[in-house]
């Protein structure tokens, strides 16, 4: 079992990831799919320090709960993605 667990959290099994371009928005959350989301179809977002909220239109979008993500990637995420947007889109 202690085997097992070690291998999980060397391969990132046990972390939810979160990646983007300048295209795609994709999030996996542990022991679950990947969610994508198309940049351009992304109305908005709102990070907190416990959710991330997508609006990407009628019926489309994610509420993502971030306990199983990593401090730094989401800081990375809102430094280069979450306030990229906000500026592109009151330019």
């Amino acid at each position: 079992m202690l085997a097992v667990l070690s291998y999980q959290l060397y391969s990132r099994a046990l972390f939810s990831e979160i990646g983007w371009d300048e295209e795609v928005l994709f999030i996996r959350r542990i022991s679950e799919k990947p969610v994508f989301f198309k940049r351009k179809d992304i109305k908005t977002i709102k990070l907190t320090d416990k959710s991330l909220t997508i609006n990407a239109g009628m019926g489309d979008g994610e509420l993502i709960d971030l306990d199983y993500f990593k401090k730094k990637d989401l800081a990375f995420f809102k430094q280069d993605f979450v306030e990229s947007e906000s500026v592109s889109a009151t330019s």
